[in-house]
């Protein structure tokens, strides 16, 4: 009896089905499910979120660890009131918006920026006013002939002469420094990094140069057996110019002194024979310019002249000395009222002259332009067109600021006034100011 045949079978065609329905329990086995299972283990979750937070707190630490470490200096009760002062949001105005400042009636009031703030000092009082006109702090004093001087530091006043014989130091918020000399005081000088200089005199010497740092510590004193006239910082605080005046022979000598501040010891000398020191200034070349009654002396960082203009017998009846220009007036005529005025730039090559009527007060240069103001007038005077303009003012105005941002005010003996230069003067003219 023959043997029972079996069906042939794909062995090939069994297994492929086999291995592809096995592949895809596989796959379903390892799908997440989240219902069934949580993507993340809530515990481990728990502990990374309290590591991040530990983390960012250490790292909060270390970092006011080290601020106050390294910045401790500048961590001061100070520093956190000007803090305040710039969240004040009521105090900002709007940039097309200018008050008037309002304060008492004074003819010998001086006026300077401190930070952007006005400080209007006069005899007996220091005052000073945001640019919305409310007082930021006022205090008074005893000083007749107060000069004010300004810097980003702090603002000194001193009495010019010998009634109180003082000075003092101030920031916006407080009264820091009141000293009582033994002499009067005939010139100061004050840096940007807060280091001063009083100018004086004592018993064995006709002048005395006293320094001192930015925490107010003597650190230096300079003694001549001659007449200061003048004393300034470098710009960086690292140098020391002192103008002195003594006779030789009935004739006035002129004396430059450079120096270390912090030790007085003498780096350059320098004599003008036969003239009269005026005043004398640093320049943003490195150099300094002095001034007499018969020239201007433009010197460079080394203490070395490299030009110099000469008056030729007559004494300018006005000049200053900016930080890359000078400028100088004298009269047109001996009875006129008019005045030629000329301009030198930091290397002493003459730059632009003109003309104007009436008594010089005062002169503030921003960039490229240059504000003389007169007894009844603004000359403005622009170097990059090599032009002037002129603005009837009233007369009575007693000085003349420039803003860090560039705008200026007229100050009159009770209001000062804060003027947008962009918006009152165009194509080289001034317009009608309101």
């Amino acid at each position: 009896m023959p043997k029972n045949k079996r069906e042939p079978v794909t062995r090939s065609n069994e297994k492929k089905v086999t291995s592809e329905e096995e592949k895809k329990v596989k796959i379903d086995a390892v799908k997440w499910n989240p219902d069934e299972y949580p993507k993340e283990n809530q515990y481990y979750s728990a502990i990374a979120s309290k590591y991040k937070a530990t983390k960012l707190i250490l790292i909060l630490i270390i970092y006011l660890i080290t601020a106050v470490t390294v910045f401790r200096n500048d961590i001061t009760i100070e520093n956190l009131q000007y803090l305040l002062k710039d969240l004040d949001f009521s105090s900002i105005k709007n940039k097309d918006d200018y008050s008037t400042i309002i304060y008492d009636s004074a003819a010998n009031s001086e006026f300077a920026f401190y930070r952007d703030d006005l400080v209007v000092a006069r005899e007996g009082s220091a005052t000073v006013y945001s640019m919305n006109g409310s007082v930021v702090f006022s205090s008074s004093n005893n000083m007749y002939s107060p000069r004010l001087l300004s810097s980003k530091k702090y603002f000194l006043i001193y009495d010019f002469g010998d009634m109180s014989c003082s000075y003092t130091l101030y920031n916006s918020f407080s009264e820091l420094k009141t000293v009582k000399t033994d002499y009067p005081i005939t010139a100061a000088a004050l840096s940007d990094t807060g280091m001063y200089a009083i100018v004086s005199r004592d018993i064995n010497y006709r002048g005395i140069v006293e320094v001192f740092d930015e925490k107010f510590n003597a650190i230096c004193k300079i003694s001549k057996d001659k007449y200061i006239m003048d004393v300034n910082f470098g710009i960086d605080g690292k140098e020391l110019i002192v103008l002195s005046a003594y006779v030789v022979d009935g004739n006035w000598q002129s004396e430059i002194m450079i120096c270390d501040p912090y030790t007085g010891k003498e780096r350059a000398l320098k004599n003008i024979e036969n003239e009269m020191p005026i005043k004398a200034d640093y320049t943003d070349n490195g150099g300094f310019v002095v001034t007499t009654d018969s020239g201007f002396y433009f010197y460079n960082s080394d203490a070395a002249l490299y030009s110099k203009y000469l008056f030729d017998g007559v004494m300018p009846v006005y000049n200053d000395i900016f930080s890359d220009a000078v400028i100088a007036a004298f009269n047109k005529t001996v009875l006129g009222n008019e005045k030629i005025v000329r301009i030198f730039d930091e290397n002493g090559d003459e730059i632009f002259s003109t003309v104007v009527s009436g008594q010089i007060k005062k002169s503030v240069k921003i960039d490229d332009m240059i504000y003389i103001l007169s007894e009844n007038s603004l000359n403005v005077i622009d170097l990059s067109s090599s032009s002037m303009s002129e603005k009837k003012i009233d007369g009575n105005c007693l000085d003349i600021l420039a803003t860090s941002s560039g705008k200026i005010m007229l100050c009159y003996p009770g209001s000062a006034y804060l003027l947008n230069l962009d918006e009152t003067q165009e194509s080289g003219t001034v317009s009608e100011w309101e």
